[in-house]
């Protein structure tokens, strides 16, 4: 892997769909955040709740999920009292590329993506 690709799994992330790969993927997004660099989930279903990323970095999977063909890289919010999945709030040039959110049935106030500015 070249440098500032880190892989999700490298830092004990599952993708079982069963795993809380929350704490996994959050040390993988600080890396890369020290690293300004990029963060592969590979396929399979994460299971996760709040996620930060950091300036200057990047969360890719791989693109392949469709309502008939479920599949690809899946992040399953699995807290239901968590605000959103994927936190950008102060994270200036970041980037989220391939990745399908899930967060169905949690109700009605939660974001995918959510970037909390005061104003």
């Amino acid at each position: 892997m070249t440098t500032g690709m880190l892989d999700a799994r490298e830092f004990g992330a599952k993708g079982d769909g069963q795993a809380d790969d929350t704490g996994a993927i959050q040390r993988a997004l600080d890396a890369a955040g020290e690293a300004k660099g990029a963060v592969i989930v590979p396929p399979g279903t994460y299971c996760c709740s709040t996620l930060h990323l950091h300036s200057h970095t990047e969360l890719r999977g791989l693109a392949t999920y469709s309502y008939r063909d479920p599949g690809g890289s899946i992040l399953r919010l699995a807290d239901e009292a968590a605000k959103c999945l994927l936190d950008i709030t102060g994270a200036i040039g970041c980037g989220v590329n391939g990745l399908c959110l899930e967060g169905e049935g949690h109700g009605t106030g939660i974001h995918g993506i959510l970037l909390d500015k005061p104003d």
